[in-house]
């Protein structure tokens, strides 16, 4: 299934609904003439490779628009980073937005929401309920390549993001990720894993929970950007495939535990 910003790969026979929002690049047409970034500086505050990590088994959503013409993770009235203070500074657009390319980006906003609803309504049908993991990244060399690292302790390798969800219901889906996560191991060394330390997850989450209730549970996943250099955009395929490796093992865990959820749920 193909939408105008969208990629879906559905599986009805798996509650497990894997998806990477931030992961595309491209700016449509009507809106490059008045895009100021450059694409290396939209590349670094997106996610990019983020869709490998959504190979999976169960279904898969993919977007191939850049956040910085809409970003679906927020708000609607946010979801267009018109002014600096959107976009973590940066002047995103060097002249006005005309309304007409707006209103088409907002149409397109609305467009992605009813197509991950119905999506979202087919596998619940099938299988009582849906596993949604919100896969993103997040840089941690904001000063610049040459300068140190940022604290290690404040930037974990996997920051699970759990805000508005009913925790009671889900802990024992997010506690045995969580263990999973943490006892995993890359050149020696495990993970370091936070739930809500360096973000607690967007819109996105927040919309289908509200919309579906405890049928749903969306848990935001946010890979520290150590798998690439995030100022130039190369990947380091060894540590892609590592986290990909952690995500594949993690799903089986997760539908046993969501089984019970299901129980409790019906």
């Amino acid at each position: 299934m193909r939408g105008k910003i969208t990629r879906f790969q559905i599986q009805k026979e798996q509650p497990i609904l894997s998806t990477a929002i931030h992961a595309g690049h491209r700016v449509r047409k009507s809106v490059q003439p008045y895009m100021k970034l450059n694409e290396q500086q939209r590349l670094r505050e997106e996610d990019p490779y983020t869709n490998i990590y959504t190979r999976l088994p169960g279904s898969r959503l993919v977007v191939n628009r850049s956040r910085f013409e809409l970003d679906v993770n927020r708000r609607e009235e946010k979801s267009i980073y018109l002014n600096p203070e959107d976009a973590w500074g940066l002047d995103v657009y060097k002249k006005p937005v005309p309304e007409q390319v707006i209103n088409k980006t907002h149409q397109r906003y609305h467009q992605f929401y009813r197509n991950i609803i119905d999506v979202i309504e087919y596998i619940k049908n099938e299988q009582g309920l849906v596993m949604i993991l919100d896969i993103h990244s997040y840089n941690h060399r904001r000063k610049g390549p040459a300068a140190p690292p940022a604290d290690p302790e404040l930037n974990p390798d996997i920051n699970i993001g759990t805000d508005d969800m009913n925790r009671d219901l889900w802990d024992p889906v997010i506690d045995s990720m969580k263990y999973n996560f943490k006892r995993f191991e890359y050149s020696g060394k495990k993970y370091n894993v936070k739930e809500n330390l360096k973000f607690r997850g967007g819109h996105f989450p927040h919309s289908l929970h509200h919309y579906f209730n405890n049928k749903v549970c969306v848990i935001s996943i946010e890979f520290k950007k150590e798998f690439m250099d995030e100022w130039t955009g190369e990947p380091y395929p060894e540590k892609i495939k590592a986290n990909l490796n952690l995500l594949q093992e993690t799903v089986p865990v997760i539908k046993e535990q969501s089984q019970k959820v299901l129980k409790n749920l019906y």
